[in-house]
């Protein structure tokens, strides 16, 4: 029974770390693949003109990249050095890197895809298929940011 009694504390010491924080943020968990937000700009704004022009959106794991001016300023930050599947990680090798893609911002992922920016709308598989043959299937392998 003491057994028991200490696996039900650890269990609930552990839930307590993951809780919701004031903003509404919910903690991030590095594991699996990340999914990006879904708020798309309305207006068709030339943003670039290299793939020099656009950075990764977040210093750690990011998923899209936006152009220079706006893009997370990661001087003196560091990340852990985890692989995440569906993120810039790996960057610059494997060919993963912020890309403009039609004026626009986009990236390359880890995983094969190319999703045009500035932000994808999703980068989901649908029911039983795993990203990459979801790309795969893609037939450009660019996701439309309209």
């Amino acid at each position: 029974m003491k057994i028991r009694s200490t696996w039900m504390v650890l269990l609930f010491a552990t839930m307590a770390c993951v809780r919701d924080k004031a903003d509404g943020e919910g903690a991030r968990v590095e594991s699996g693949t990340k999914t990006p937000a879904t708020t798309m700009p309305t207006s068709s704004v030339i943003e670039c003109h290299a793939d020099e022009d656009c950075a990764p959106n977040e210093c750690c794991h990011a998923t899209w990249c936006a152009p220079v001016e706006v893009a997370a300023n990661c001087e003196g930050k560091g990340c852990s050095l985890q692989v995440i599947a569906g993120t810039l990680d790996g960057a610059p090798y494997g060919g993963t890197g912020c890309r403009c893609l039609d004026g626009r911002c986009g990236a390359r992922l880890n995983t094969g895809c190319v999703v045009a920016g500035p932000q994808p709308k999703s980068l989901g598989s649908g029911p039983g298929k795993p990203e990459m043959e979801w790309c795969e299937d893609a037939d450009g392998l660019v996701m439309p940011h309209s």
